[in-house]
């Protein structure tokens, strides 16, 4: 479950109901650096 009524610290930003963020991973892959697969969710 997640609490959408506390706000995190870093940065101040709350999730509000039907708002769309985008996630992504930046990771280290030996000597060169990659990005994950990005995932859209929804919050309803």
């Amino acid at each position: 479950m997640i609490d959408l009524d506390a706000l995190p610290l870093h940065p101040p930003v709350a999730i509000a109901s039907g708002e769309t963020w985008d996630f992504q991973c930046w990771f280290r892959d030996l000597a060169s650096s990659n990005f994950s697969d990005a995932v859209r969710v929804t919050f309803w």
